[in-house]
C-alpha cells in the first residue's frame, strides 16, 4: 500500500512533464490557407514539423458579421496546443518579422492596412483617415472632413460649407419652395 502513493507521485510528475512540453507555445510559419474555413497549416519552428489544419481565430465573430483578417502564406504566428493535445493547435497571434514589418504606430493609435496599401488609421487626436491605395484619402476631424484625391486636390467640409481646391466653395441654401440645394461661389 505504501507504494501506491509513490506510483501516484511518479504518474503526476510524468503527466506534468508531458503537459508542459506539449502546452509550451510554439512559433510557426503559415504554409497553406483555407479561406472557406479560416484555417491554415503551419510549419513549427525550429523542428520543421507540419501541423494539420489549424483554425485561425478572429477579433470578433457573429452570424455573418465580425472582424477578421486573413493572413498570408509565410506569416509567422505563435501557436499553442489545445488542452495538451499536440494535434489540436490554435493560433495565439501573428508576429511581425523582417519580411512583415510593423506599421510604426504611436501609443493610442490604431491602423488596418490591406495588402494593396489601402488603410484605415485612427490617430491619437481622434482623427480617422481612410486612405485608398491610389493616394485618395478622406479624414474626419473634430472640425470637419478633408478629402484629397489622388492628384492632391483637396475639398474641405466644415460648418455647412465646402471649400473646394482652396478657392471655390459650396454652401447649402434653402430655395423659395423650401427644398435644399447648394450654391457654388468664389471666395472674395
Amino acid at each position: 500500500m505504501h507504494f501506491e502513493g509513490l506510483w501516484n507521485a511518479i504518474r503526476r510528475e510524468i503527466h506534468t512533464a508531458i503537459r508542459s512540453a506539449v502546452l509550451k507555445p510554439r512559433y510557426g510559419v503559415m504554409t497553406s490557407w483555407d479561406a472557406a474555413t479560416h484555417s491554415g497549416k503551419f510549419l513549427l519552428q525550429p523542428e520543421g514539423v507540419q501541423t494539420g489544419w489549424v483554425h485561425v481565430g478572429v477579433m470578433a465573430a457573429g452570424n455573418g458579421f465580425g472582424f477578421s483578417v486573413a493572413p498570408n502564406v509565410g506569416d509567422q504566428a505563435l501557436l499553442m496546443g489545445a488542452e495538451g493535445d499536440p494535434d489540436s493547435w490554435h493560433v495565439l497571434h501573428f508576429l511581425h518579422s523582417d519580411a512583415d514589418a510593423a506599421m510604426g504606430l504611436q501609443a493610442g493609435e490604431g491602423k488596418w492596412r490591406g495588402k494593396d496599401g489601402s488603410e484605415v488609421h485612427m490617430a491619437q487626436n481622434g482623427d480617422l483617415t481612410v486612405k485608398h491605395h491610389t493616394g485618395a484619402q478622406t479624414t474626419l476631424t473634430a472640425s470637419g472632413i478633408v478629402h484629397k484625391d489622388e492628384t492632391g486636390f483637396e475639398t474641405h467640409m466644415a460648418g455647412g460649407k465646402v471649400l473646394v481646391g482652396g478657392t471655390d466653395a459650396i454652401k447649402p441654401v434653402k430655395l423659395a419652395d423650401g427644398s435644399n440645394s447648394t450654391q457654388l461661389f468664389t471666395k472674395g
